[in-house]
């Protein structure tokens, strides 16, 4: 996810309705949520997400910890998640078209922690492009 792509809950199962939101993942039919894992741009936000809804103390329970979105997309669809946490751009794919489900959170709810990115000029290497 790049620092300005937005979250969104996507469900591939229609019993779950993207639509409710963070309350979705509240929902005790929930089980467990495809996210990335420690490796990923969008885990600091992703938890953000959890602790918005008031599942911060179980989201490492509630969490896959998939290596990728593409990884979080097939635990649900493999039936071992029912709601993934997936960049809104990966829930608008060409390849997404049709597919489940998804609610785009509001990004007030976790700006806040998506990373930013920097550069540094040392003089050693002011002079090289």
């Amino acid at each position: 996810m790049q620092a300005t792509g937005r979250l969104v809950p996507w469900a591939a199962d229609k019993r779950f309705d993207a639509a409710k939101g963070l309350r979705l993942l509240a929902d005790s039919a929930v089980k467990k949520v495809g996210t990335v894992g420690a490796g990923s741009a969008s885990l600091l936000p992703t938890l953000v997400v959890f602790e918005k809804a008031g599942l911060l103390e179980k989201a490492e329970a509630l969490g896959s910890g998939s290596k990728s979105m593409q990884d979080a997309i097939e635990a649900v669809q493999r039936g071992k998640a029912q709601v993934a946490i997936l960049s809104d751009d990966t829930a608008l794919a060409g390849s997404m078209k049709g597919v489940g489900n998804y609610y785009l959170i509001p990004e007030n709810v976790y700006q806040n922690e998506l990373p930013g990115h920097a550069a540094v000029v040392t003089s050693h290497g002011a002079g090289k492009p």
